[in-house]
């Protein structure tokens, strides 16, 4: 299976005021996990939209890039 990384963003807007980063392009999300605190994120939809309709399709592992790091989450 393919595995292609994404570069995320951290972001600060929670709840309602998430609408304005829909409106710049990006998508709000939860990275979370069993060995990780949760981390609020923004994606770029160009980006994402691009891994997703690329030759793989939905079947694609994606690896997030976190302020430049990835995080270890342990299934």
């Amino acid at each position: 299976m393919e595995k292609i990384e994404v570069e995320a963003k951290i972001r600060k807007e929670i709840g309602k005021s998430s609408k304005t980063l829909r409106l710049r392009g990006l998508i709000p999300a939860i990275v979370y996990g069993r060995s990780i605190n949760s981390i609020p994120v923004a994606v770029d939809l160009k980006k994402l939209e691009e891994v997703i309709s690329g030759e793989a399709g939905r079947n694609v592992i994606i690896s997030l890039k976190i302020g430049g790091e990835t995080p270890e989450v342990i299934p």
